[in-house]
């Protein structure tokens, strides 16, 4: 009876230990502030800005995060598919380059 007793308190101290913990972290400040448009210096590309040329009919099928200032976009276009590089502190577009099936080179 005292195990079931004892386990019983367990769930309910570690159910209130998690409610505790949601809401105190949604109750404080991020860590990193976000950053507005707004505030982008004048020199930054459009990509910066949160916009990307891509080919017409383009669709994004996957976005990745390398290191801590890279992006890579992976679409699917009409002409086919293929894969930018974006830098992420200056917005720059770094590399393109084209997805081609069995290794030819276009």
């Amino acid at each position: 009876m005292f195990i079931v007793v004892f386990l019983g308190f367990l769930i309910l101290a570690g159910l209130t230990a998690v409610v505790g913990r949601i809401i105190y972290l949604s109750s404080t400040t991020p860590a990193q502030p976000a950053k507005s448009e707004a505030s982008a210096p004048a020199g930054v590309a459009e990509a910066a800005l949160g916009r990307l040329a891509l080919p017409q009919g383009a669709v994004v099928k996957s976005v990745s995060v390398g290191g801590d200032d890279r992006l890579a976009v992976y679409y699917e276009a009409p002409a086919g598919a293929g894969i930018i590089v974006v830098d992420l502190t200056t917005g720059a577009v770094l590399q393109r380059l084209d997805v081609v099936p069995g290794g030819e080179a276009r």
